[in-house]
């Protein structure tokens, strides 16, 4: 047994010996050959059809989008009021007094400073609600894949891409996406 464990893990190296492996691919390949050779059972996910299929995702990205668009037409608002400002500073700086410039340049420039203050807050609150709705993403997904793999006796359950990072191929029959799919839809969908 141990012998065929080894000429196995031989050919997958030489077989793949012209592709230089990453080390997802080795940990892949290795996980599985070993796997195969205990008999346990392997099923695989396709994350980018549940990237593009789970209605929680799209309702979520959608709501992002949708509030960026928003709080950028905000920002450009903002931008248009200060730049319009400058321009009636710059047309009347002959007619001001050197005090009167002072304060005006102080305060546009406190305005420039605000906007700018904003602009990075605004972003800030996009990337932190971006990795929030990543984290529950994960933990949706990762609740279901386990619940599949123990309802149906599997060992592992890999990601696939079609980048083919990691697994290059799956046998369909493995593919187990549409019951994780399933399963993440009827679960949002007692949610809303």
């Amino acid at each position: 047994m141990k012998k065929g464990f080894m000429m196995l893990a031989a050919a997958i190296t030489l077989a793949t010996a012209c592709k230089q492996p990453t080390a997802t691919d080795v940990a892949t390949a290795t996980t599985t050959t070993a796997a195969a050779a205990t008999g346990e059972k392997i099923a695989y996910v396709n994350t980018d059809t549940l990237n593009v299929k789970y209605q929680f995702l799209i309702d979520t990205k959608k709501r992002l989008e949708d509030k960026m668009k928003g709080a950028q037409k905000d920002l450009e608002g903002r931008a248009m009021s200060v730049q319009k400002e400058m321009e009636q500073a710059q047309a009347n700086v002959q007619n001001m007094s050197p005090n009167e410039r002072e304060t005006v340049g102080a305060k546009l420039q406190k305005k420039q400073e605000d906007l700018e203050r904003y602009r990075q807050g605004m972003a800030e609150t996009m990337e932190k609600e971006q990795g929030e709705l990543d984290k529950k993403f994960r933990t949706k997904v990762g609740e279901v894949m386990k619940e599949i793999a123990t309802e149906n006796g599997y060992t592992y359950v890999l990601s696939y891409t079609y980048v083919g990072v990691g697994m290059l191929y799956g046998d369909p029959s493995r593919d187990i996406t549409s019951k994780v799919l399933e399963k993440l839809n009827a679960a949002y969908k007692t949610e809303k």
